[in-house]
């Protein structure tokens, strides 16, 4: 009598291995991604940080803007950080 592995050990056995080693790479992908998008973010926060005091003007004056120079199907992307109120009226 042999004491090598059945055939269908074998096949259960890859197969784990398998979905094993999937499930870890798309855990490293996704923390991965949420690390750069809070990267991205972080690196954003200034931008859009108000100046102290704000300046006069009504809401909806640019405060500042900002070209992003990205282009999609000839468009042009400006990220831009305005006045405006909140209900009570205060800027």
């Amino acid at each position: 009598m042999s004491s090598s592995p059945r055939p269908r050990a074998i096949v259960v056995g890859l197969a784990v291995t398998v979905v094993l080693t999937a499930l870890l790479a798309w855990v490293v992908l996704t923390v991965s991604a949420g690390v750069q998008e809070h990267e991205r973010q972080d690196a954003l926060a200034p931008f859009y940080a108000p100046p102290t005091p704000l300046p006069d003007g009504r809401p909806g004056d640019i405060i500042r803007a900002q070209p992003l120079g990205v282009a999609v199907d000839g468009g042009r992307a400006t990220r831009i950080l305005y006045l405006s109120e909140a209900g009570d009226g205060t800027p």
